[in-house]
C-alpha cells in the first residue's frame, strides 16, 4: 500500500511541474515575475491591534487617479485553534477595469464599506496575472477620512482587462501603460519613515 500511495504522490507531483497546460504556464510566467518585480509587495501590521493596517515593510506605493473605487475596512481576526495569531481577512472590495482605464460600473462592488477618493495611496499586497485579467489586491497607505469622521485603512481588489494577444506576446510595456492610467507608481512614503 505505501508503494501504491508513493507512486500516486509522485505522479501528482510531476503533474505539477510539468503543469497541465504548459503553453498557458510559460505565457503569463515572465509577465508575473516582471510585474512582481514592478509591483513591490508591502506588508501591513496585524498582529498589534494599537497599530493595526500600519504598513510595516513598504513596497511600490501607487497613486489612485480616478474616483468612486470602492474598498472594504481592513478586516483581522484570530480564528480558532490560532493561539494568539491574528491574520489577515483577504476582504478585498473588487473592481473591473476596462482596456481604457474606466471603472466598469456594474462590475463595482457596490457593498463595499466606503469609497476611495482621488489621490488616494495605495500599496501592492498581492498581484495575479489569470486569464484576461491582471489583479492587484491593494491597502491604502494611511488610514481614509471617512464622512463620519472615522478614519480606516481600506482594501481593494482592481482587476484590470487585458486586451487580447497582450498577454500571449507577453507585451509588458502595454500592460504599464494599462495599469499606469489608474494607478501610476509613486515615491510616496508613510508618515514616520525616512
Amino acid at each position: 500500500m505505501r508503494r501504491f500511495t508513493l507512486w500516486i504522490f509522485l505522479g501528482v507531483l510531476l503533474a505539477e511541474v510539468l503543469g497541465a497546460n504548459p503553453g498557458q504556464a510559460g505565457g503569463r510566467e515572465p509577465i508575473q515575475d516582471a510585474l512582481n518585480a514592478r509591483y513591490r509587495v508591502s506588508k501591513v501590521e496585524i498582529q498589534d491591534w494599537r497599530t493595526e493596517g500600519r504598513v510595516r515593510e513598504l513596497g511600490s506605493v501607487l497613486t489612485l487617479q480616478g474616483e468612486g473605487v470602492p474598498a472594504n475596512h481592513l478586516w483581522v481576526s484570530a480564528p480558532t485553534g490560532t493561539k494568539f495569531r491574528r491574520v489577515h481577512r483577504f476582504d478585498y472590495a473588487r473592481s473591473e477595469i476596462t482596456m481604457d482605464g474606466r471603472l466598469i460600473p456594474e462590475h463595482v462592488n457596490r457593498w463595499a464599506h466606503f469609497t476611495l477618493p482621488k489621490g488616494t495611496q495605495l500599496v501592492v499586497l498581492d498581484l495575479k496575472v489569470e486569464g484576461d485579467r491582471v489583479r492587484l489586491f491593494t491597502h491604502t497607505l494611511e488610514p481614509v477620512r471617512l464622512p463620519n469622521g472615522e478614519a480606516h485603512y481600506g482594501c481593494t481588489e482592481l482587476a484590470f482587462r487585458v486586451a487580447p494577444g497582450i498577454l500571449e506576446r507577453g507585451d509588458l510595456a502595454a500592460i504599464q501603460r494599462q495599469l499606469d492610467q489608474l494607478v501610476p507608481l509613486t515615491d510616496a512614503k508613510p508618515r514616520g519613515t525616512s
